[in-house]
């Protein structure tokens, strides 16, 4: 079909979706603490028995539900009631009312959860603890016509009288397009031939004019071909995800079509730690319209893209609005930690300490997958000091025994510190961490070190940087007459030199830094080479600027989403890798192995 039929129309695939049920409870609290505090804003009169008074509150305000193919009921949905209030009134159980009414029956059926009693088809008395949910799952049935109506919780207990939280339910006729069939891991090797398979598959009772796919790609890989089906991200810039959205011909109801061949990337000599975002929907008017809002995309010339077969029926488990499939790329993100020169200090003297962590590359390490940092690195005080400070976001206190996590707070004598660099580290890159060292005794010639956590509490394997031999770093205080250690790290990634200065060379460039002291802030340097810029920033602070000449920078750690969200937005063009993970778990329901 034609990509242009419906001009100005517009993201999503029309995937829809359900919402994971952790989620759900944390957004219903959220709502429930809204309303009280919008209650108390108005002045709004307590309800009787405020003491002990529950509420109810359901995950959807409207499901709509899909007949399934002649002589099977549609797919699965499920609405989840909420009952909330327990937690501080020290409630056990209570007991809610689940029902059906209006048009649904007969159109519409209901699973019940385990501790529900039905009382005919359509209703069942629940058992639930406060501050627990309630989970029924909604098909339409065979053969179902339209129909709307509701789904309707109602409290029976004394605490929970007059509560009701309801559902719109609507059955109709239409395609219901999901995706199956798509690997979960693939490994590859930079330059390799990445393939993507993947089936469609029509659970619905209609054809539809057609299939969306819409995929959000990882920058470490090159897409290859551009085929007239799709709609190709103009940017090109090399640090962002690349968004594509392709109209694919129409799905037979009860069929499922194999697109095999169809789609194939190239791992990019940056690639590490890649994955691309599927959402598949049906090509409805609406759909059609949301995959092209606000969406610059270009027309490929290409052949067009056509199943390889087809095959009779629905696979009975597996289907997904959506697939995060994870491409593993052997290649070396070779890592390398810095810690300043000798440093000089009386009993009861503060000093500054900057240790610098540096990509060299020749790959991007960025892990939207489970962001996790590309290292964590330990600062191991001198003997006779004491860390008085540290960036307190993306950082800890490891106890002496090294083994025992303390947390934020106060180190005491002895303590270490850990912290972990952000989860997207560009080769070229330096982050820095600062800390205060209080000298609490004069030893000559105390020798403290940072190195990189492989192993627990708090550390992991780092298979991506194949040279440990710069992977830790000295630095000493007071040094003894005619002796002394320069500040650095050595191996074929870097070199150390005084003035906490490191200067590395790889394929990905080379990076020179220089050491930022603050009083439990960090300061970011300067980078050379392949990147240049500047920034700094309380948490930590990354050096350099993103391949298509951006200033970067990122504050360190894996803190709250939201802090990790915005240091990342920020430093690297607001399109990182975050614009496909806000779309992707939470939205689609898709598995992660």
């Amino acid at each position: 079909m034609s990509i242009t039929a419906r001009a100005g129309a517009g993201a999503g695939a029309g995937a829809g979706g359900r919402r994971p049920a952790a989620a759900v409870r944390a957004l219903s609290a959220l709502v429930a603490s809204g309303a009280a505090l919008a209650g108390l804003a108005l002045g709004a009169a307590a309800p009787a028995h405020a003491d002990t008074h529950l509420t109810l509150r359901t995950s959807e305000q409207e499901v709509r539900l899909t007949a399934g193919p002649p002589g099977q009921q549609g797919q699965p949905q499920t609405v989840s009631a909420f009952v909330l209030g327990g937690d501080d009134q020290h409630i056990d159980r209570v007991q809610v009312r689940a029902e059906l009414s209006g048009g649904l029956a007969g159109a519409a059926t209901a699973t019940w959860p385990e501790g529900c009693t039905p009382s005919g088809a359509d209703s069942a008395l629940c058992d639930v603890a406060a501050d627990d949910q309630i989970t029924v799952t909604l098909r339409a049935a065979a053969g179902a016509p339209h129909a709307t109506g509701t789904l309707t919780f109602t409290g029976v207990s004394a605490n929970l009288a007059g509560e009701a939280a309801s559902t719109a339910v609507t059955v109709e006729s239409g395609p219901a397009v999901y995706v199956v069939g798509v690997p979960a891991r693939t490994k590859a090797k930079p330059g390799q031939d990445v393939p993507l398979p993947f089936d469609l598959v029509n659970a619905g009772d209609q054809a539809g004019d057609g299939a969306i796919v819409s995929l959000w790609i990882s920058p470490g890989l090159d897409i290859d071909g551009r085929s007239s089906s799709c709609l190709y991200s103009s940017g090109g810039v090399p640090s962002h995800v690349q968004h594509v959205v392709c109209f694919l011909d129409a799905v037979s109801p009860g069929t499922t079509v194999s697109y095999a061949h169809a789609l194939t990337f190239t791992a990019k000599p940056s690639s590490l730690i890649e994955d691309v975002e599927m959402s598949v929907g049906a090509d409805t008017s609406a759909a059609h319209a949301a995959a092209l809002r606000d969406f610059d995309g270009v027309p490929g010339t290409g052949p067009a893209l056509k199943p390889d077969g087809s095959t009779a029926g629905i696979p009975s488990a597996g289907l997904r609005l959506g697939a995060d499939p994870k491409i593993d790329v052997d290649n070396t993100a070779e890592m390398s930690v810095t810690t300043p020169s000798p440093l000089k200090g009386a009993n009861g003297a503060t000093l500054d300490v900057d240790l610098a962590v540096t990509n060299h590359g020749p790959a991007d390490y960025m892990d939207s997958w489970d962001e996790f940092p590309a290292a964590y690195v330990e600062l191991v005080p001198p003997p006779g000091t004491t860390i008085s400070s540290f960036v307190d976001v993306g950082c800890f206190i490891l106890a002496k025994d090294d083994k025992t996590v303390i947390g934020n707070g106060k180190p005491r004598t002895g303590d270490r510190v850990v912290c972990k660099t952000s989860y997207v580290f560009f080769a070229g890159r330096t982050e820095h961490f600062s800390f205060t060292l209080h000298v609490d005794k004069v030893i000559p010639g105390a020798t403290g070190k940072a190195y990189f956590r492989t192993d627990s509490p708090e550390g992991r394997p780092m298979p991506w940087d194949k040279n440990t031999a710069n992977n830790s770093a000295a630095f000493v205080l007071n040094p003894a007459k005619g002796g002394g250690t320069s500040g650095g790290s050595s191996g074929s990634g870097g070199s150390g030199t005084t003035g906490g200065t490191t200067a590395g060379t790889a394929s990905g460039g080379s990076g020179t830094s220089a050491g930022g002291t603050a009083g439990g802030s960090a300061t970011a340097g300067t980078t050379t080479g392949a990147t240049t810029g500047s920034a700094s920033g309380s948490s930590g602070g990354t050096s350099g600027t993103s391949p298509d000449g951006s200033l970067a920078a990122t504050g360190s750690g894996t803190a709250p989403l939201i802090t990790a969200l915005a240091g990342t937005a920020c430093a690297a063009g607001a399109a990182v890798l975050l614009l496909a993970r806000s779309r992707r778990r939470a939205h689609r329901g898709a598995a992660r192995p």
